[in-house]
């Protein structure tokens, strides 16, 4: 009993202690009746722009997307962007991206040379870092990505 009971502690722990995930935030998640905050909708609510806007220049293409997040918590030197939010910009790979966060603070967006990962770190209104700390669902990300 002993065993389970510290099984079942350790778990909620973990599950506290869960890395933030950044959901892209599809144009279908706006126009849903609990539409998420910074949901790309600009005017009214029958004025819905696309939230994922794609242009193309010869061989790069730019994609601007808002990104929410989850409630989880900050990760010390950055959390990144999971595969399955980097398939939605439909980009294979990420060159340089550049984001702004809601709450104020600064976002540095870093990518590694694969352009598979991409690493965004929060810095408070103050210039320090974030600290391991929940992020309201509340803030989202405003990014500009460049790719392939």
């Amino acid at each position: 009993m002993k065993r389970i009971l510290g099984a079942l502690l350790l778990l909620i722990a973990a599950q506290a202690q869960a890395a933030i995930v950044w959901t892209v935030t599809k144009p279908s998640d706006c126009t849903a009746a609990a539409a998420p905050s910074g949901c790309c909708v600009i005017a009214a609510p029958a004025a819905n722009p696309a939230c994922l806007l794609r242009n193309t220049a010869g061989t790069i293409t730019s994609m601007r997307a808002d990104l929410r997040s989850d409630g989880g918590t900050y990760t010390s030197g950055g959390d990144t962007l999971s595969s399955t939010a980097l398939g939605l910009l439909g980009l294979t790979t990420v060159q340089y991206a550049n984001c702004w966060i809601s709450n104020g603070g600064e976002v540095i967006t870093t990518v590694d040379v694969t352009g598979k990962l991409v690493k965004f770190r929060i810095w408070t209104t103050s210039g320090t870092e974030q600290t391991a700390a929940a992020i309201a669902t509340s803030v989202y990300l405003v990014c500009d990505f460049y790719g392939r």
